[in-house]
């Protein structure tokens, strides 16, 4: 059954593939589409703060995209330090993108999340994550911005700036290939979702305490990512040194560290 399944949808995969073969980038990206998506990285993060001890992590999921710009998407996490089935949270969001103006990229999101701390408390401090980023394209520099709001019982939010330096060495309709250096100035308060989530890892119960919400920089994260891009696939490799900063006495967080990341994204289905 599992064998007829799998050649299923690996026949309708490649029978829409061949439909949308002739599309460019341009034109899928203005399409309703169905994609199956991966985010793997060698040390779990939240903006500079690792969760637990040094651990590798994989989301992955599924992403429906209209041509006017809504989305809806599904994933999973899984982290190598988590205890039982590795599944930390599982994660339903929507968005919607639109254009100010030629330049200007916006967009804004809602997920909610289902955490799988083992504890109620925790489960409920911090499970719905709102958040509005805007991107301006100047050719040869990228500046973004994003703001984030975390809700449950308990409260977050923080600030990212930025800027990027495209540099493009295959530019073409159905071919690009880019790397964009990349440094972002993360900030936010210091009882965030890594100060509840450090849970359960490697079987150790670990007690969870509140600190006084005090807002700072959290963390300056330097980024260069290669990304290679065509019609139905993406896939983007990155390095990245996280410096996190302290902001108070007993926000205790670690030395700047390097880690790397891997994402693909393949749309199985193109509405033409």
């Amino acid at each position: 059954m599992q064998r007829l399944i799998l050649a299923f949808v690996i026949s309708v995969s490649f029978f829409f593939n061949t439909i949308t073969a002739q599309l460019s980038i341009e034109q899928v990206e203005k399409s309703s589409r169905l994609g199956i998506s991966s985010q793997n990285t060698s040390n779990v993060n939240f903006q500079g703060r690792k969760i637990g001890d040094s651990q590798f992590g994989v989301n992955a999921g599924l992403n429906y995209l209209t041509a006017s710009g809504f989305g809806f998407h599904y994933a999973a996490d899984y982290w190598s330090g988590f205890t039982t089935s590795g599944i930390s949270q599982h994660t339903l969001g929507l968005s919607y993108g639109f254009d100010l103006a030629p330049w200007l990229e916006v967009s804004v999101g809602y997920e909610h999340w289902f955490l799988n701390a083992g504890n109620d408390t925790i489960n409920t401090a911090l499970n719905n994550y709102f958040t509005l980023e805007v991107v301006a394209d100047a050719d040869f520099v990228k500046p973004h911005f994003s703001a984030n709001y975390i809700k449950g019982t308990e409260n977050s939010y923080g600030f990212e700036i930025g800027i990027g330096a495209p540099i493009n060495v295959i530019d073409k309709e159905n071919s690009k290939l880019s790397i964009t250096p990349d440094v972002s100035l993360m900030t936010g308060i210091d009882n965030r979702l890594t100060t509840l989530l450090i849970k359960r890892a490697k079987g150790k119960s670990t007690s969870i305490t509140s600190s006084q919400s005090i807002f700072g920089l959290l963390n300056t994260e330097l980024t260069l990512p290669l990304t290679y891009s065509q019609p139905l696939f993406e896939i983007s490799a990155a390095a990245h040194l996280a410096i996190p900063h302290s902001l108070s006495a007993s926000d205790v967080v670690s030395d700047a560290f390097v880690y790397y990341t891997l994402s693909f994204n393949y749309f199985i289905f193109v509405a033409k």
